[in-house]
């Protein structure tokens, strides 16, 4: 049986701890670590010990690993793949002043009072800006418009836009329209914190506003967006 042979992971101050129960399945396992979109083998695991410190990483950096678990006739009978993110645990983790979004701190995280979260609509036509229940800001995005065929939309791209029930016209509009020049995309960036965000995450909302805005004015609306995220909007024109 596997069930207790469960994979966790804490992260620490430049670095993450994995730990994993017995199991009289496994015998042995292999953990790797995505370089430059390849997966290679970390070696010098004691395969007698059920723990493991991965060490000297990078704070606030997303690293990717997969683990291989192997029986005794060296079969695989399990894997898992899992992001982590070292980090120190103090305020130094996060920027909480918006002058300081810029690309240089694109890796801090962010606290709830200038997170942006994202909605659906099929009912309206542009997109804006609002508040949520709680009276956080959120955006809101319609389902495709005539007007978007400016950035050659496919087929398939656009019924992925016309479904509402999912975060779709989000990131299918994001990833067609912004350069994410080697970095993590707008997904990985959203996801980070406990999906609490990143700086890095509201430098691209604000370059994927300025492109719709500057191609199709009509269809956005950033008159309740709120005025730091306008003053970020400018300056990412000049230094995008």
């Amino acid at each position: 049986m596997l069930k207790n042979y469960i994979l966790k992971e804490r992260s620490d101050n430049e670095q993450v701890t994995l730990r994993w129960g017995t199991s009289s399945i496994a015998k042995r396992f292999v953990l790797k670590e995505e370089i430059n979109g390849e997966y290679t083998e970390i070696s010098g695991i004691d395969q007698t010990k059920r723990e493991f410190i991965i060490k000297n990483l990078k704070n606030l950096i997303n690293y990717k690993f997969e683990i291989y678990f192997y029986d005794k006739d060296n079969k695989e009978i399990k894997k898992e793949n899992f992001t982590v993110m070292p980090r120190s645990g103090t305020e130094a983790d996060y920027e909480t002043d918006s002058n300081n979004f810029t690309e240089e701190n694109a890796n801090k995280l962010l606290k709830n009072d200038h997170y942006i979260d994202f909605y659906m609509t099929s009912t309206l036509k542009k997109i804006y800006f609002d508040k949520d229940k709680n009276g956080n800001t959120i955006i809101i995005l319609p389902s495709y418009q005539s007007e978007e065929s400016v950035f050659n939309y496919s087929s398939e791209e656009r019924e992925w836009i016309e479904d509402t029930d999912t975060g779709d016209p989000f990131w299918t509009r994001t990833d067609k329209v912004l350069d994410y020049k080697g970095n993590l995309d707008i997904l990985d960036c959203w996801t980070i914190n406990d999906y609490g965000t990143n700086v890095r995450y509201l430098l691209y909302l604000a370059d994927f506003v300025n492109i719709y805005k500057e191609k199709i004015t009509d269809m956005v609306d950033i008159t309740n967006a709120p005025d730091w995220f306008k003053t970020l909007m400018e300056t990412r024109k000049t230094s995008s």
